[in-house]
């Protein structure tokens, strides 16, 4: 059964702030100069005639037609850019979010912890590799559960040797074999 995440708050939505807010500011400028040099553009034609020797009204009506447009473009332009500031927020979330779950997956696994899996939420990206992470999870517990299997085999022969033999050096090194298979095997959750 898949766990169910609470709805998140926005001050959580900065999961990996650095990360997070590198990648928005580097696509805000790519915006901004998108928007800059579309802007320049169309305007072009009206700051040639505000600046060119002409007649003085076609310069005086192509001030104020620049200005207009200016003053009219401008709320358009905060909007869309305050629409893309969230936008990206929500994009990196959803980056950062499974890859906060692949760490914590990978801690678990370094402590020998072949149970836990990534699960992530609706709308996340990164399922593919989720579904990697998982399968590698799966074929560890698997080998670790063959390995597992035959160090049990190994310690019922160790412990038959044990019973079977009168040397109390063979019984030493034996009883150690069988604590070093025990400790070594301790540690990985199947």
């Amino acid at each position: 059964m898949e766990k169910k995440h609470p709805g998140r708050k926005i001050r959580n939505y900065f999961i990996n702030k650095d990360f997070q807010l590198k990648m928005i500011y580097i696509n805000f400028i790519y915006m901004s100069v998108f928007v800059g040099v579309t802007i320049l553009a169309v305007l072009s034609p009206l700051v040639y005639d505000m600046l060119s020797p002409q007649d003085v009204e076609i310069q005086a009506l192509a001030g104020e037609t620049f200005r207009m447009l200016l003053i009219r473009s401008l709320p358009g332009i905060l909007v869309v850019f305050t629409i893309f500031y969230i936008h990206q927020i929500s994009l990196t979330h959803r980056i950062c979010g499974p890859l906060v779950s692949f760490q914590n997956a990978f801690k678990k696994i370094s402590t020998g912890n072949l149970t836990h899996k990534v699960i992530l939420r609706p709308g996340d990206f990164l399922e593919d590799e989720c579904e990697s992470i998982n399968e590698m999870i799966d074929g560890l517990a698997s080998l670790a559960s063959k390995l597992n299997a035959r160090h049990n085999e190994l310690i019922v022969t160790l412990e038959d040797i044990m019973i079977n033999t009168n040397d109390p050096a063979i019984k030493e090194k034996t009883a150690r074999a069988i604590q070093v298979i025990n400790e070594h095997l301790a540690p990985f959750k199947l």
